[in-house]
């Protein structure tokens, strides 16, 4: 494998790994607490717990997304690596 390959390679994972952290982005968006019109104090404690429920999932979610945001900008790094070498690797003998 020349350095070229290697670059192309380099490039190819780091855009898959920042792929990957896009993927998580959009699958750990927040979540709203569903409420319902209508009263009563059974109803009120059970939107309560529903809310609680989602605020602890939210956080849960908020830390994936930044973890993801981490994932992307290491699979940045990998593809301008990979842009670099592959750019900088002198062109095969004729």
């Amino acid at each position: 494998m020349d350095f070229r390959r290697f670059g192309a390679f380099v490039l190819v994972i780091g855009l898959l790994i920042a792929a990957y952290g896009v993927v998580q982005i959009a699958t750990n968006q927040p979540i709203k607490a569903k409420r319902s019109e209508g009263g009563g104090l059974a109803e009120a404690f059970n939107e309560m717990g529903t809310a609680i429920g989602s605020l602890a999932e939210n956080v849960d979610r908020q830390h994936a997304r930044k973890t993801a945001v981490k994932i992307i900008f290491a699979g940045g790094v990998l593809a301008l690596l990979g842009v670099g070498m592959k750019m900088s690797a002198r062109p095969p003998a004729p």
